[in-house]
């Protein structure tokens, strides 16, 4: 895998945890799986509920594009 696609996986966390105001042991959607084992359960929940209103785990700003999915 190139570099390029190395950065824009970081970029692309990077934004979601802005977006969301992530705390430092917290994860972006983009890195988070449905039914994994993951520790940051707020997150699997965030990315379970992201498909029903057809929003992207890439995202920028899923709180954004849910409360626009949910109005739809």
């Amino acid at each position: 895998m190139g570099g390029r696609c190395r950065v824009c996986r970081v970029l692309r966390a990077c934004v979601q945890g802005d977006a969301l105001r992530l705390k430092p042991w917290q994860e972006p959607p983009c890195v988070v799986s449905e039914d994994g084992l993951e520790r940051d359960h707020a997150a699997q929940k965030l990315v379970r509920r992201m498909p029903v209103v057809g929003v992207s785990r890439y995202d920028p700003d899923p709180l954004a594009a849910l409360a626009k999915g949910g109005e739809a």
